[in-house]
C-alpha cells in the first residue's frame, strides 16, 4: 500500500504541471492511501514520500491552477469590457 501512495504522489506531482486538476485527484488519493499504509504500518518509508509528495503535489496544483483561472479572468474581463465599449461606440 506505501508504493501504491509513492506511484500516485509522484503522479500528483508530474501531473500538476500539466493538468491541474488531475493532479489534486491524484494527490488526494495518494494521502489517503498513504494514510492507511502509516496506520497498518508506521515505518513505510514509501507510504511517508507518497504522503510528501501528495501534499507538494495539491499545493503545486492548486497554485498553478488558481494563477490559470485569475489569469482567463482577467483577460477576458478586460477583453470582455473592450467588446462591450467598442460595441457601445464609447
Amino acid at each position: 500500500m506505501g508504493i501504491e501512495a509513492f506511484v500516485l504522489g509522484i503522479l500528483s506531482v508530474y501531473l500538476s504541471n500539466t493538468s491541474g486538476p488531475l493532479g489534486i485527484i491524484c494527490g488526494i488519493i495518494g494521502l489517503i492511501r498513504s494514510k492507511k499504509a502509516l496506520t497498518a504500518d508506521s515505518e513505510d518509508k514509501y507510504a511517508r514520500a507518497g504522503k510528501i509528495c501528495s501534499i507538494i503535489g495539491i499545493v503545486n496544483a492548486a497554485l498553478i491552477t488558481l494563477t490559470l483561472v485569475s489569469f482567463f479572468a482577467v483577460y477576458f474581463g478586460i477583453f470582455g469590457m473592450a467588446i462591450a465599449a467598442g460595441l457601445m461606440g464609447m
